[in-house]
């Protein structure tokens, strides 16, 4: 029974390192800022830059396929294609919407499936990433997995909306 007990607790520690350094469940965005000078990662949240992205890396570059694991007030934990891990400001990060079956993806007031749609972004809209939602899957591990996405969405119809989407109505590939 002590052997168990301590092979356990070591599993958890482990466990629990391996999600701290950004390999656990996460979700893949893209910079959205077009700052000529790169966008840049940081040590901490506001703290020390250690890695700029450059501005003129494109499709399959550094801008695209930059993961989110956890958030701290506005900034989020990333890991970067290059290896590199770091905190971005969400001001900077988004996703392209894609559509389930066909069908558009809305935003929705609230992290629910029943909540009421505010809009419908056109598939392939470029959405600003406000917040993760994450459930406890299954309930008795301690993994986390983001299966809503706070999104910030400029419509040419109704401007600015805020709201709600189920991260499978984003691309894993931004």
């Amino acid at each position: 029974m002590k052997i168990a007990l301590i092979i356990s607790f070591f599993l958890s520690l482990f466990c629990s390192s391996i999600l701290m350094a950004g390999t656990g469940p996460s979700m893949a965005a893209k910079v959205i800022d077009e700052d000529p000078n790169g966008i840049n990662v940081h040590k901490t949240p506001g703290g020390k830059i250690i890695f700029t992205i450059p501005n003129n890396q494109r499709d399959g570059g550094l801008r695209n396929y930059i993961y989110l694991f956890n958030k701290e007030g506005p900034w989020f934990y990333v890991k970067l294609q290059n290896g590199i891990y770091g905190w971005m400001h969400s001001s900077v990060l988004g996703l392209r919407t894609s559509s389930i079956n066909g069908d558009p993806c809305p935003l929705q007031r609230s992290p629910r499936d029943n909540s009421p749609v505010l809009v419908w972004p056109e598939t392939d809209a470029i959405l600003q990433i406000l917040d993760l939602y994450y459930v406890q899957y299954p309930e008795s591990e301690r993994v986390e997995f983001p299966v809503w996405v706070k999104l910030s969405y400029i419509g040419r119809q109704r401007g600015k909306t805020v709201g709600w989407m189920p991260t499978d109505c984003s691309w894993d590939n931004p």
